[in-house]
């Protein structure tokens, strides 16, 4: 295929997913698409929505990715943060004409796939995958034609998991699975042409809706919050830049103050603790006293930063950052999860990530490489 029709590929599907916020948000997701040994697929750092024909991308080969899985054994030997060290390094030798950007670090799951790959954080299949028994409600969704992964660490971890349950797949069914939800994670939409995996995702969107008997177009959750922007945060600010130079404050008033204690739910996939932080800071109201000067101090004490987001007993809720844009970022993966959260409690208990997950997540290098490219 020549190359110019790899990337108006790679470039629709991801015009396309990272359109939707209930899709993808902040610099979540990636895309690839296959031609032969080769692979095209986004960069870390950039969100989908930003990938065009000359930028956002980089080309990997194949082969070398999957030798990497398949050198599990060796790479195990190491500790977790000098293994992923290791293979950072080892990624980027299997790009083609490095052009300085670094693969996605879920490039090993794309090579393991088909043709053209679209993978999402989508609300609605979260719902169900941080749920628990959520591998028995789709299977009773969808029979036996998608693929469900248990969570595992992501990166590496979930690489080598990947290819096994993509190996047994293979060998029931003698094809690669085209639909592939993910535990605590997402979901891989994969096509044989761009029409195809669009289709398919719509069609897994769709069935899911269905279940829930919610109408997208009409779906009350995109409602429960309100920017307000004349209330002043000037006192926040000035707490704010008592200790960082740069800030950015942006604040929404959960029109449903019944439910704050139910968003206050533990971190359920990697994207939130990335953006959002392991830990929240609690107020009781917008009012700054003298107690929330000592517990603030505390909390960057205790967790080494400053707090992204902080719920207020009222039903406000501050969201802190170093730019607009990294703003922005935290509110969009917040509103995510919150959905998450109220959609999943219509369907079972919720299967939050363990603390040693957790931790290791808001320490992985990757990550931290990723957020940092999109403050």
């Amino acid at each position: 295929m020549h190359n110019n029709q790899l990337i108006s590929d790679l470039v629709s599907i991801s015009s396309w997913a990272g359109a939707d916020e209930d899709f993808v948000q902040a610099g979540g997701g990636n895309t690839s698409v296959k031609d032969k040994n080769k692979m095209l697929i986004k960069a870390s750092g950039f969100k989908l929505s930003e990938i065009n024909k000359h930028n956002g991308y980089v080309e990997v080969d194949i082969e070398k990715t999957i030798e990497l899985i398949n050198n599990q054994e060796e790479f195990n030997k190491y500790p977790p943060k000098e293994r992923d060290k290791l293979i950072i390094s080892e990624v980027q030798k299997t790009v083609v004409n490095d052009n300085g950007l670094r693969p996605s670090v879920e490039s090993f799951l794309h090579a393991l796939l088909g043709k053209i790959v679209i993978h999402t954080h989508p609300v609605l299949t979260n719902a169900i995958c941080c749920v628990e028994n959520c591998e028995k409600i789709l299977d009773d969704l969808f029979f036996d034609d998608v693929l469900f992964v248990p969570y595992s660490t992501p990166g590496y971890p979930l690489a080598c998991l990947m290819k096994e349950k993509v190996d047994e797949f293979f060998n029931k069914k003698n094809h690669l699975p085209q639909i592939v939800f993910l535990g605590n994670h997402g979901l891989f939409i994969c096509g044989n042409s761009v029409d195809d995996a669009i289709s398919r995702m719509n069609n897994v969107i769709t069935t899911i809706e269905k279940f829930l008997k919610l109408d997208k177009s009409e779906n009350k959750l995109k409602v429960i919050f309100k920017e307000d922007k004349s209330i002043s945060l000037n006192n926040w600010y000035n707490l704010y830049r008592h200790y960082v130079k740069d800030s950015y404050l942006t604040l929404i008033k959960n029109e449903s103050v019944s439910t704050i204690d139910l968003i206050k739910s533990p971190p359920l996939y990697p994207d939130y603790i990335v953006y959002c932080g392991k830990n929240y800071f609690s107020s009781k109201n917008l009012e700054i006293t003298d107690e929330t000067k000592l517990n603030f101090k505390k909390f960057i004490d205790e967790n080494g930063n400053i707090p992204s987001i902080i719920y207020c007993d009222d039903g406000n809720i501050i969201f802190m950052g170093k730019s607009k844009q990294h703003v922005e970022s935290i509110k969009s993966v917040f509103i995510a999860h919150a959905k998450t959260v109220l959609l999943g409690k219509r369907i079972g208990k919720l299967t939050p990530l363990k603390r040693e997950e957790i931790e290791y997540i808001d320490n992985w290098e990757s990550e931290k490489y990723r957020k940092n490219l999109l403050l």
